[in-house]
């Protein structure tokens, strides 16, 4: 279990003067469409998850290295695409 997992997180609502760091941090990377719309940090662990939206639906991801030792950057989520159907032919 991860230090993350194992917290009771108390969540803080960053600042607007963090967003706007936040925002421009996330410039490259960021798929076309999408917005960073908030984020909050856990005052016990550090952890911070953004609010992001995109495609018109909102995600909350980590914004956290992807490997160790790496810089912190947002978890964006992927576009899938229709979801495959369940049956044949004549299935209901």
């Amino acid at each position: 279990m991860t230090e993350a997992t194992a917290c009771d997180h108390k969540w803080r609502e960053y600042t607007e003067e963090e967003m706007s760091t936040l925002r421009s941090q996330s410039r490259q990377g960021r798929p076309s469409g999408a917005w960073v719309e908030g984020a909050e940090q856990c005052e016990s662990c550090g952890a911070v998850q953004a609010k992001v939206s995109w495609w018109g639906q909102v995600h909350k991801v980590p914004f956290a290295a992807k490997q160790e030792g790496g810089q912190p950057v947002i978890h964006w989520p992927t576009r899938s695409g229709p979801a495959p159907s369940s049956g044949g032919p004549g299935m209901m």
